[in-house]
């Protein structure tokens, strides 16, 4: 599994070069999190090329095939480290 975060920098090489590498080498998942969006897309290896299999964005639950049992907020991903906690 690769997860992949996206640079403004780098975006073409991230999303056009990276995968083949990563599929090449068998690399099961891979995940790109887009920063701006607030957003993960996720995409499992089949018949040597990558398929999406979800996108989740900010308040989504994301689910992984390959590690079924990770359940992942998206709303702790992409929290905002400057608000200031709530308490109960």
């Amino acid at each position: 599994m690769i997860i992949e975060v996206l640079f403004v920098y780098g975006i073409e090489r991230d999303r056009m070069i990276k995968p083949g590498l990563y599929a090449r080498n068998g690399v099961g998942e891979y995940w790109v999190v887009d920063p701006e969006e607030e957003a993960i897309e996720v995409f499992t290896l089949q018949a040597h090329q990558y398929e999406p299999v979800g996108y989740f964005q900010k308040g989504d639950t994301l689910v992984s095939s390959l590690f079924p049992l990770l359940r992942l907020p998206l709303s702790d991903v992409f929290e905002d480290p400057l608000e200031t906690p709530r308490l109960a």
